[in-house]
């Protein structure tokens, strides 16, 4: 309680809690961020910050697989990471 004052003109001036909890570390008070995020919530009625949620994908949604045949040497439609080449097809 004794740095309450100075935490809470720190959040005022928009410093983040892991800056605060370094300004206590220096000043021989070990603390962590969650710690320092958890006082000011509590004792000085900090709103939680809300999370982001998943950003959309670009192309509209998941991709829907194709009635198209699969062509050997190709990447097949859907499919992620380098085509590997097959040397039975070579």
């Amino acid at each position: 309680m004794p740095f309450k004052d100075g935490i809470a003109e720190l959040r005022r001036k928009q410093a983040s809690y892991v800056v605060i909890a370094d300004i206590l570390c220096n000043m021989n008070v070990a603390v962590s961020h969650d710690t320092v995020g958890h006082f000011c919530q509590e004792v000085l009625g900090d709103v939680p910050a809300r999370r982001r949620g998943r950003k959309p994908s670009l192309n509209g949604g998941p991709r829907k697989p194709t009635n198209r045949p699969h062509t050997p040497g190709t990447a097949s439609p859907g499919a992620r990471g380098p085509r590997i080449a097959n040397p039975d097809e070579v």
